[in-house]
């Protein structure tokens, strides 16, 4: 499935809804909409869901990751904090893929 196709549609065909698309929040020169989001890794114990849509230059060089530093990889934002589908679809993604998806976020 080609890159602008699987950005719009879940591997299945389903749409995927535009504000859960990857570049709806992460555009721009520097991969930020500059705004507040939820993405559903919200906890009990925070004050707000609401969390900053970060700029992804040298992402790699910058875990922890999420609002917390509760996902220590790039990996477990999408394996362990996105059960479902709220930050980006990507449980139908194969090892292979999600792979993919990390090194190009490593490029940029």
């Amino acid at each position: 499935m080609g890159r602008a196709q699987r950005s719009t549609k879940s591997k299945n065909g389903t749409p995927i809804p535009e504000t859960n698309q990857c570049t709806y929040c992460h555009s721009g020169p520097k991969f930020t909409n500059q705004k507040q989001v939820n993405i559903g890794s919200g906890k009990a114990t925070d004050r707000s869901p609401i969390v900053d849509v970060p700029q992804l230059p040298n992402v790699a060089y910058s875990a922890p990751y999420l609002h917390d530093g509760s996902a220590r990889s790039l990996e477990e934002i999408w394996t362990v904090f996105n059960p479902k589908d709220t930050h980006g679809v990507s449980n139908d993604l194969t090892k292979d893929e999600l792979n993919d998806l990390i090194e190009y976020l490593k490029t940029l």
